[in-house]
């Protein structure tokens, strides 16, 4: 089972999409230029790189150049260095770095950390670029450059979320966010809103998402910008795939679309087809969505992006796959499979490689479909992806299962469930943790919100020292009103709490007086109508019983009646729940309760069938009527809800910087 990916999240780097290109440009290094009174500017920086292609080191070359032309020098063989190895390139920057510090140049230093987080060949290394970044804003923050220091910290932000450190961006987020504010950078300031947007809702915080795309609008339209109010509609319709709000998401993704190919925004209409063609096939518009896949992957070869090109393959993938057509489905696999190598992405090749298995698995090559898979478990094993390993481990056991092979398939169940437990553990305590943050986030801003209004009161007094003491007194009054109306909300709320908490508990335990008497008459009823049943008899109920259950699933049939059952299997209902009673210990509702659950627990660890369908179909798939009794029956057996159960890390985002 196909996890649904959204796009917009599981491709390039928004952020750096955003506003990357335009501040490179930006970065016209004071060292970059050779000196003013060279007559031959070109001629000198030509014989520079000669040199030190020649092994010349920099001190001697600082007998001979100006610092500037010596960096401006090793810059350029970086450039040049874009088609070599990646380490070459590394070393002529590092070699420009060292130089400058060397000569005391901190500026320059922060400058070329700034450009080598730019330079595009390095998004996917392991180099120590934040380090970088880092000591970039301490010296930006020295040399009094808010507007620079600003963006160091967006691209901390980029890089943070590239790493899926969500808290570190969000903390880098509130750092760039204050110097923003305090120097008035709107434009700045409204792209970190989206942003922050972005993080949020890959956190599971909406609401939050929300508040700040909107406030991110705002900004945008008052200062006119129709690119970035574009992008702002993209983030916005992203969510509401999210909501699972399909009709709101093409509204603004159709809005965003028609703004892209406006100002010809290449990206912004490749990113807006992939988001669509999402929509389009979960509402079964497979046409509709191919059309938008190829139209998408057409752009991505424009602009060269090959992240954007191996999403897009993937899901042209996925439609082919649903249609039967499996060559086709593994052609696009294939290709997406190449480009997630070719741009190291470990989680994505990954998923290539169970989506591969996944079309030998319908072709019945089980052997090749278990390499396949094993080698997206060690992928994700590597990047610490908890919930794809336990996908991959449970489509591993399943497809040893297929093969017959039980004794492989019992202990890699084993392996998924306990790692679905720890799943289920270290999202509470997120989710615990996501509420403190919060809690905290928002009486910090209680808190600016009151010094700024102290301040304001200030203020006014030294302007206005005869109506100081009456605004004074106004705000002192206003406040311990406010606090009095706060103060007896809580009360209110804490005594509805425990009045509410008091009720629960006496339906509990109504309930519990209910269940337990129930069981105690069902007891006696069977005690009085026992019946001696003979081994032969008792035996061959038994076999068509399993029978029934195990290979007919009969128990799936909705509104299945003991006597219903004693019919189809030639007995009648005191010798079946006799029978049940003493080879179960188990009442006849509770059997059959436990084999829908457990149908119900196979149907929904499979990510295809829960792609596919709503949890209230697979619970009548299971045999259940109704969704609350399947919800009910389902966490008295398991401890846990259906929809807890099934739920897993299906999103991967991106950011702009």
């Amino acid at each position: 089972m196909t996890s649904p990916l959204i796009p917009i999240l599981a491709r390039r780097p928004l952020f750096v999409w955003l506003y990357g290109m335009g501040l490179l440009m930006m970065i016209a290094l004071g060292c970059s230029r050779p000196d003013k009174g060279s007559e031959d500017a070109e001629a000198l920086l030509s014989e520079a790189v000669e040199l030190i292609r020649m092994g010349e080191p920099p001190e001697d070359l600082a007998h001979k150049y100006s610092d500037s032309l010596i960096i401006s020098a090793f810059l350029s063989l970086a450039k040049d260095a874009s088609g070599e190895d990646l380490q070459t390139k590394w070393g002529y920057y590092t070699q420009a770095l060292d130089f400058a510090k060397e000569r005391e140049l901190e500026r320059a230093a922060a400058d070329i950390s700034v450009r080598i987080f730019l330079d595009n060949d390095l998004i996917y290394t392991d180099f120590p670029i934040d380090s970088l970044l880092q000591q970039a804003a301490v010296i930006y923050e020295a040399e009094r450059l808010p507007a620079r220091e600003m963006d160091v910290y967006r691209y901390l932000v980029v890089s943070a979320f590239q790493k899926g450190n969500y808290r570190k961006a969000l903390q880098y987020s509130t750092q760039a966010m204050e110097i923003g504010a305090a120097h008035d950078f709107g434009e700045k300031t409204a792209i970190l809103h989206s942003n922050m947007a972005l993080i949020h809702t890959k956190m599971g915080d909406y609401e939050k998402a929300n508040e700040y795309n909107f406030n991110a609008l705002r900004i945008f339209e008052s200062l006119g910008d129709p690119l970035q109010i574009a992008r702002v509609n993209l983030s916005v319709g992203t969510l509401f795939i999210l909501l699972k709000e399909n009709e709101k998401a093409g509204a603004y993704l159709q809005r965003a679309l028609e703004a892209f190919r406006e100002v010809d925004d290449l990206r912004g209409q490749s990113i807006s087809l992939t988001n669509l063609a999402s929509i389009y096939k979960q509402e079964g518009s497979d046409q509709l969505a191919l059309e938008s896949y190829q139209q998408a992957v057409a752009i991505d070869k424009q602009i060269n992006d090959l992240q954007g090109i191996s999403s897009n393959y993937s899901g042209i993938g996925d439609i082919y796959l649903s249609r039967g057509e499996y060559r086709t489905a593994m052609d696009y696999y294939q290709k997406s499979l190449e480009l997630k190598k070719t741009t190291n992405d470990k989680s994505g090749e990954g998923d290539a490689y169970l989506k591969i298995a996944s079309i030998r698995k319908n072709q019945g090559q089980y052997g090749e479909a278990i390499q396949l898979v094993r080698q997206g478990l060690e992928l994700f094993e590597e990047t610490e992806e908890l919930n794809k390993q336990r996908y991959a481990l449970e489509t591993l056991a399943s497809l040893y299962e297929r093969a017959r092979d039980i004794r492989a398939a019992l202990p890699l169940y084993k392996q998924s469930y306990i790692l679905k437990d720890s799943l289920i553990d270290i999202e509470k305590a997120i989710n615990i943790s996501l509420l403190e943050e919060k809690y905290l986030n928002e009486k910090l801003e209680l808190e600016n919100l009151s010094l700024k209004f102290q301040g304001e009161l200030q203020e006014t007094q030294i302007r206005n020292k005869k109506r100081m003491l009456n605004i004074y007194l106004i705000g002192l009054v206003l406040s311990v009103l406010a606090l009095l109306v706060l103060y007896f909300q809580y009360q209110r709320k804490t005594r509805a709490f425990k009045v509410l908490a008091k009720k629960n508990l006496d339906l509990i335990n109504k309930e519990q007086q209910i269940r337990v008497m129930k069981t105690r008459l069902e007891e006696e009823e069977v005690e009085r109508t026992v019946v001696s049943i003979s081994d032969d008899k008792k035996r061959k109920v038994l076999q068509k019983l399993e029978k029934f259950m195990e290979e007919k699933k009969i128990f799936t049939t909705s509104n299945l009646t003991i006597d219903k059952l004693a019919k189809k299997l030639n007995t009648n209902r005191t010798y079946l729940s006799q029978i049940i009673n003493k080879e179960y210990h188990l009442k006849y509702p509770d059997y059959i309760n436990k084999s829908r659950v457990n149908e119900a627990m196979h149907l929904l660890s499979n990510l295809e069938m829960t792609s596919r369908f709503s949890i209230e179909a697979i619970a009548k798939e299971a045999g259940f009527n109704t969704i609350s009794n399947f919800n009910s029956v389902f966490k008295k057996h398991t401890g846990i809800t259906p929809s807890l159960f099934a739920k897993k890390d299906e999103y991967q985002a991106i950011i702009l910087p």
